[in-house]
């Protein structure tokens, strides 16, 4: 009986983690192409940087809103609809201006709806866990597909460029990005509406919980991990063929090294988290980055 109840439970996870991994190939793998396509449009390095921040300060803000909407309406499949379709829509500006500020622009709009999906997935991934499943390793599937997305993301950017400029490689990503809308329609949301009041009370007191259990100081420490990670990140691939001379395509193979050790990651220490404890895996896990 519970080997029928744990297939059923793979297989309602499963549209969301492979919407994951294609949200994932698609944002990351268009990330690496637009410090690239900032260049070819004469961009400053500067503003080839301000891509990453405005993304990633878009997003803090954001993220919390869609968030915030979809335990408020309870309708986290249709805000993932949005979010996914208003991803999709956005995306392809990129194929329409050919101005580095314009691109800022469409970046943060890009930035906007692709935000709430994160949030979203991690809500359902969370309610998708019952007695036999804890959430951290419900987590892990998700971190692990997205883990997946980036490292096809990076590889696919690196084939694309030998055979495409970056522009036409772009055509393909946006495409990759409306195909990844589809999956999201047969995500089922989860019929535990207890395990969804019992999070949501839990949530009402986030100041109090935050200082009560110390939870401040791991936001903290991952703000400033994710900090240093996206200053580096953000030129890395200008950095890697105008300064080393590596090729395009070759920035695309090597920066697929990061997801192949990422995917086997996440599903390890999801499944010793319990055992070990989450505290000391965090505390590891910013120290060796």
């Amino acid at each position: 009986m519970y080997d029928i109840i744990a297939f059923v439970n793979k297989i309602k996870r499963l549209p969301l983690l492979i919407a994951a991994t294609l949200q994932f190939t698609s944002r990351l793998g268009m990330g690496l192409l637009l410090q690239f396509r900032m260049r070819e449009l004469g961009a400053p390095l500067f503003l080839v940087s301000l891509v990453s921040s405005i993304r990633g300060g878009t997003s803090s803000l954001m993220s919390p809103v869609w968030g915030s909407m979809s335990d408020k309406r309870r309708k986290r499949k249709l805000f993932l609809i949005l979010s996914s379709a208003g991803t999709a829509l956005s995306i392809s500006l990129y194929l329409v201006f050919s101005s580095p500020l314009n691109i800022l622009l469409v970046s943060a709009l890009v930035a906007v709806f692709s935000s709430g999906f994160n949030p979203i997935a991690m809500a359902l991934s969370t309610e998708y866990s019952g007695k036999k499943n804890s959430q951290a390793k419900e987590l892990s599937f998700l971190n692990s597909s997205n883990s997946l997305g980036m490292l096809i993301g990076r590889l696919l950017v690196g084939t694309l460029l030998i055979y495409f400029s970056v522009k036409e490689s772009m055509f393909f990503l946006v495409a990759l990005t409306w195909g990844a809308v589809l999956p999201v329609f047969f995500v089922r949301e989860s019929e535990n509406s207890e395990e969804t009041r019992k999070r949501k009370r839990k949530f009402e007191d986030v100041k109090s919980t935050l200082n009560r259990n110390g939870l401040w100081a791991i936001y903290l420490s991952a703000f400033i991990r994710q900090f240093g990670i996206s200053g580096i990140m953000s030129l890395a691939a200008i950095y890697l063929t105008e300064k080393i001379g590596i090729r395009k395509s070759s920035v695309g193979f090597i920066s697929a090294i990061n997801p192949i050790v990422q995917t086997p990651s996440h599903i390890f220490f999801g499944r010793i988290v319990d055992k070990v404890g989450s505290k000391f895996l965090a505390a590891s896990g910013i120290a060796l980055t």
